[in-house]
């Protein structure tokens, strides 16, 4: 996105570096919170639930469905993350490959004459991880 900001050279550094500053205080704020409400370390590392914030969002509430909808959310944004993660991997490798700055550069950045959108380099985002995730989990059991 920065191709498409004027001045990006002294724009984006500044945004990046606001938007660091701008968090601090709400990341500490909510990591005090969190150590606040954990308990016992050792009876959240064996909670039942496999993990630990589980645990710490059922001792902070006392109630099971707040604990549960506090995880829905949590999960929510993680799916959220996954898929902006994997957008931005895909728009990177597409204006790296359009540039001829990778391997297979063509083939990453064809796009697709009837709806205009590189999907070979979507399907590259997605399965590339999955690849690697599983040549890793193939690797401990050898």
């Amino acid at each position: 996105m920065a191709e498409e900001i004027e001045n990006a050279s002294m724009i984006v550094p500044k945004s990046m570096v606001w938007t660091f500053l701008l968090n601090v205080p709400f990341t500490y704020a909510l990591l005090l919170t969190y150590l606040f409400c954990i308990g016992n370390v050792s009876d959240a590392l064996s909670s039942s639930t496999g993990f630990p914030f589980m645990y710490v969002f059922l001792n902070a509430t006392g109630s099971t469905s707040a604990a549960t909808g506090m995880t829905v959310v949590v999960l929510l944004l993680l799916i959220m993350i996954t898929i902006s993660t994997m957008a931005a991997t895909a728009r990177q490798t597409f204006a790296f490959a359009r540039d001829d700055g990778l391997p297979f550069s063509r083939w990453l950045a064809y796009v697709s004459s009837s709806i205009v959108v590189p999907t070979l380099n979507k399907l590259d985002a997605i399965n590339l991880p999955i690849a690697r995730d599983r040549s890793t989990q193939a690797g401990t059991y050898l």
